[in-house]
């Protein structure tokens, strides 16, 4: 199926996405090439499958160890509980915690661990100043660990692949914002973006889709 890989999705993710990316092709018409958007859609294939090359790439690198994984921030500490369960008479079921006496740490990788563990015992305004001194901690954290990927071939293999994944984002932002000057162009944009209508920013988004339908409307709107 022919589509647009949005830039919205989290490159993250696209570790293990990439080899199901949908390829993209133009459509076979016979048309002049002045129309700006076969440009358009040319370019942004190009660079479409030159960020799904790079993702591939820095991909088979982080599976390969080649990639370190970020390090947490430590929140605090808690008592390690084994469970225990135990079946009634009445056949309901009743479980019993014990403490270990072992001391683990509470790990935060990204904001929303920082915002899962904060300590209750804190009043509404402690809360937030400990969530936001918890966050600085962990940005300065990322900004060290960071520089010091740059440094290894898998970090730059992923800043390739950011690199390729920004100018994918200027082609597509390109790709929808131009306006086609024939009825051809018009049909090939159609085409090209058939099927690629999605909430969770898995291909074009409702937003771009939407600049999109504004580009084609004035197109058509001029052609009338």
């Amino acid at each position: 199926m022919e589509g647009i890989m949005s830039i919205q999705t989290k490159r993250r993710t696209l570790v293990t996405t990439a080899a199901a990316l949908p390829a993209l092709s133009v459509p076979a018409f016979a048309v002049t090439r002045d129309d700006p958007i076969f440009a358009a859609i040319e370019a942004h294939r190009a660079a479409y499958r030159a960020w799904c090359d790079a993702n591939r790439v820095a991909g088979e690198a982080e599976e390969g160890g080649g990639y370190p994984e970020r390090p947490p921030i430590i929140l605090g500490h808690y008592e390690e509980r084994d469970s225990e369960f135990s079946k009634n008479p009445d056949g309901t079921v009743t479980i019993k915690y014990k403490k270990t006496g072992q001391t683990l740490p509470i790990e935060a990788r990204y904001p929303h661990d920082v915002r899962r563990n904060v300590p209750s015992k804190l009043s509404d305004a402690e809360k937030e100043t400990w969530i936001a001194e918890k966050i600085a901690e962990l940005e300065k954290s990322d900004a060290a660990f960071d520089a010091e990927l740059s440094k290894t071939a898998a970090g730059q293999l992923r800043e390739a692949e950011e690199a390729a994944c920004d100018r994918a984002h200027d082609a597509l932002e390109t790709f929808v914002t131009t306006t086609p000057t024939t009825l051809a162009g018009v049909m090939a944009a159609l085409r090209y973006s058939e099927g690629a209508v999605a909430d969770d920013g898995e291909c074009l988004t409702k937003e771009d889709f939407r600049q999109f339908a504004m580009t084609l409307e004035m197109a058509l709107r001029r052609m009338a």
